[in-house]
């Protein structure tokens, strides 16, 4: 967490490194919106060569390591793929916040994993597409938002209250880097992936909640599963949902704006202690 933002065309020594840890930027003029966005708000805003170039695993993670050393927050530009082969590279982090998330959710289970705050929220190009949620971001990285508004369209799966470190991201992406996980004591876990059927979501589903992390998660909160496709399971996503968690009696929402699409996105700090209220569709952030 750094400080607080400065004020409208005014200026800060903070610096944002911008980097491509998975792929490349595709939408060039949202990326470059994006980065408008953050030189308005005032900070020095340090572009990666990986944002420009096809770079290789190791050089990535290289790029990453300087940039963690020389700024104040870690940006991604996108996610895409390949942000876990970058795990066999990297050295223990530094305490530089990295904020991104589908495929870069292996990066922020990495900080995680070594006792720091990670932020799943929206990357550059998505600020091209929708500035509140940079504005959003800023706001939760320097501490100025601890409650999140109650949402008017969420799903309750299961009722309920619960408390715990809050952890997860991408499916897929969780589920292939979990067992590097290190985290002790309860745990909330978010959820949100995307182009994934019916029949992979359970059996992913399925396995988080046969492993280990199984006694700690204490409750479960879902973003959205954007354009997912139908299997051959006779199921649709809720009451895919509902069967683990019903399950485990641990409460459970759908529809916290933090996942894929070209819309508002709120930002959540992984690493951190929250509050979750089901039947609500509240979040508290502690820490």
């Amino acid at each position: 967490m750094f400080e607080k933002i400065p004020e409208e065309g005014g200026k800060s020594a903070l610096k944002i490194g911008v980097v491509s840890p998975a792929s490349l930027p595709e939408d060039r003029e949202a990326f470059e919106r994006g980065i408008s966005f953050l030189r308005r708000k005032g900070f020095s805003v340090i572009i990666g060569r990986s944002c420009f170039e096809e770079l290789s695993d190791e050089e990535r993670a290289k790029e990453l390591v300087k940039m963690m050393n020389e700024c104040d927050l870690i940006l991604c530009s996108r996610g895409g793929n390949g942000s876990y082969r970058l795990l066999d590279h990297l050295p223990s982090p530094s305490p530089t916040p990295i904020c991104g998330y589908s495929d870069i959710t292996a990066l922020l289970l990495w900080k995680v994993s070594n006792g720091q705050i990670a932020y799943h929220g929206p990357m550059v190009c998505d600020i091209g597409y929708d500035e509140r949620s940079g504005e959003e971001m800023l706001k939760v990285v320097t501490g100025q938002v601890y409650e999140y508004r109650k949402l008017i369209n969420h799903l309750t799966i299961y009722p309920g209250k619960a408390s715990g470190r809050l952890v997860g991201g991408n499916l897929s992406l969780f589920v292939t880097v979990m067992d590097l996980l290190k985290i002790e004591g309860d745990v909330i876990l978010y959820l949100e992936d995307v182009n994934e059927s019916l029949d992979s979501i359970d059996r992913m589903l399925w396995k988080i909640f046969h492993s280990y992390l199984s006694e700690n998660i204490k409750g479960l909160i879902v973003g959205g599963f954007t354009r997912i496709r139908k299997g051959d399971i006779k199921k649709n996503i809720i009451d895919i949902l509902r069967n683990y968690v019903s399950y485990l009696k641990i409460p459970a929402f759908l529809g916290f704006p933090s996942f894929h699409g070209k819309f508002f996105k709120y930002t959540l700090p992984f690493g951190a202690i929250v509050e979750m209220d089901a039947s609500q569709g509240k979040v508290n952030i502690v820490f």
